[in-house]
C-alpha cells in the first residue's frame, strides 16, 4: 500500500489556496492455475469432465480522507476487481463516502456485508462454501452502516438496506456482526436476513430461478421470500508456536411463502454448516494448513426425509463434505505462492446442499457424481 497525498483539488477560487486531500491507493493482483474433475462441461466447452484452465484477478481500491474543521473526517471508497475473461464496471465492488471519528464511522453506499467479510477472512483455501454458499447476501447495493471504534479489541458493525415499498409491504436487508480480536483470539458471530428477495436465474444450472446465490441484496415484489442466516466462528493463533486453529457454525434459511421464486406455497429449507482447520507455520517462509467442511441437516418443510416436493429421499443425500489443503511460501513481505486441493463429496450422485449451484463447488456437475476435486497452483500480491 502506498499513498498519494497533496493531491490538489479545485474545490472553488474563492479559497486564497487549494484545497488537498489524502488518497490511499490499494490493491491485490492474483494468478492461478488449476485443473478440476468431474465438471458439467470442460472449460473449453468439449463435453469433457475435466477442465483446464487459469484465473486472473486484479483489485484496485482508492480511498480518500479529509480532516474536518469538527475533528471528524470525511471518508470515501471505490474499490474494483477484474476478473478474466470478464471486465469490471468503475466501483463494482464498493463504492461509498461517510463520516469517521473517535465514536466510529457511518458510511452510505454499496458496500460488502459485514458477515461477508467475517467469513472471508475464514475461508483458508476452503473456497466459495464458507463466505459465499449460503443464505447470505455478499453485498448490499444502497446501504447505510455504522461501525463502532475498536474498544479494548471488542468490535461492532450494522448494516442496512431500506428496499422498496411494494404490493405486498416493506422489503429490507439486515446485517450485523459483533467482534473480538486479542491475545492470540479472533472471534465473531453475525446475522443477516433478506426480506422480499427478487428471484434469479441461475446460470451454471440452466438459468433456473432461484434465491440470491452468491449476489448483492436485490429487492423483489414479494415480502413473503426470504432468506436468513446466522454464524459464529473462532481462531486462536497460539502463541509462539506456530500453531493456528479454527472452527465456525452456520444455520441457512430459506422460505418462500406464496411460491414467488419455487413455485411452492409454504417452501422452506434449511441446513447446519460447519467447519475445522488448522495450520503450521515454520521457517518463517512456509504455511501448510489442513481442514474440513460439512453442510448437512438439510431440511424442507421441516423434514430431512423427504425433498422440496415431498418425495421420499435417504437421510444425507443431500449432505455434502470438502476436504482442503493448502501450502503456502512467502516470496517477499507482499508476495506468496501456494498450492491447493480442494476434495468434494456428495450424499448421493444427485443430491446437493439445499439452494446450491455448482459454481459453490468448483463447478462439480449438479447431477451424476458423489465427487470431485480441483488442484490450483497460484501467487497473489497486494500493495
Amino acid at each position: 500500500m502506498f499513498k498519494r497525498v497533496l493531491i490538489a483539488s479545485a474545490l472553488s477560487a474563492a479559497f486564497a489556496a487549494p484545497a488537498f486531500a489524502d488518497v490511499t491507493i490499494s490493491g491485490s493482483a492474483e494468478m492461478d492455475l488449476f485443473v478440476r474433475t468431474h465438471q458439467a462441461t470442460s472449460q473449453n466447452n468439449d463435453g469433457g469432465s475435466t477442465a483446464f484452465g487459469n484465473e486472473t484477478d486484479l483489485i484496485i481500491n482508492f480511498d480518500g480522507k479529509d480532516k474536518l474543521d469538527s475533528g471528524n473526517s470525511l471518508i470515501w471508497h471505490v474499490g474494483q476487481k477484474v476478473q478474466t475473461p470478464g471486465t469490471a464496471a468503475w466501483g463494482s465492488r464498493e463504492a461509498y463516502v461517510g463520516i469517521a471519528g473517535e465514536w466510529g464511522s457511518f458510511r452510505s453506499g454499496r458496500m460488502f456485508a459485514p458477515t461477508y467479510l467475517a467469513l472471508d477472512e475464514f475461508q483458508w483455501g476452503a473456497g466459495n462454501l464458507w463466505e459465499d454458499y449460503g443464505a447470505n447476501a455478499v453485498w448490499f447495493k444502497e446501504a447505510i452502516t455504522y461501525a463502532t471504534p475498536d474498544l479494548n479489541g471488542f468490535g461492532a458493525e450494522v448494516m442496512y438496506d431500506f428496499g422498496t415499498k411494494t404490493a405486498k409491504g416493506q422489503t429490507y436487508a439486515l446485517d450485523a456482526v459483533a467482534r473480538y480480536k486479542g491475545y492470540g483470539f479472533n472471534v465473531s458471530g453475525g446475522y443477516q436476513t433478506q426480506k422480499g428477495v427478487a428471484n434469479k436465474n441461475d446460470a451454471n444450472n440452466g438459468n433456473r430461478v432461484t434465491f440470491n446465490i452468491d449476489d448483492a441484496f436485490q429487492s423483489g415484489g414479494d415480502t413473503g421470500a426470504k432468506q436468513e442466516f446466522y454464524f459464529v466462528q473462532g481462531n486462536w493463533k497460539i502463541v509462539n508456536s506456530g500453531f493456528q486453529v479454527r472452527a465456525g457454525y452456520k444455520h441457512n434459511k430459506w422460505t418462500d411463502e406464496n411460491g414467488s421464486i419455487t413455485g411452492l406455497k409454504n417452501f422452506k429449507a434449511e441446513n447446519d454448516q460447519f467447519l475445522v482447520a488448522g495450520s503450521y507455520d515454520f521457517m518463517q517462509k512456509h504455511q501448510v494448513a489442513l481442514g474440513w467442511q460439512s453442510i448437512v441437516n438439510n431440511k424442507y418443510n421441516g423434514h430431512k426425509s423427504t425433498d422440496a416436493f415431498g418425495r421420499h429421499i435417504d437421510d444425507g443425500d443431500f449432505d455434502s463434505n470438502q476436504i482442503f489443503g493448502q501450502y503456502t511460501y512467502a516470496l517477499s513481505k507482499q508476495t506468496v505462492s501456494y498450492a491447493q486441493v480442494r476434495y468434494q463429496m456428495f450424499g448421493s450422485d444427485n443430491g446437493r446442499p439445499a439452494v446450491s449451484t455448482s459454481g459453490q463447488f468448483d463447478g462439480v456437475s449438479m447431477t451424476g457424481t458423489d465427487n470431485g476435486s480441483r488442484v490450483m497452483i497460484g501467487t497473489y500480491t497486494s500493495f
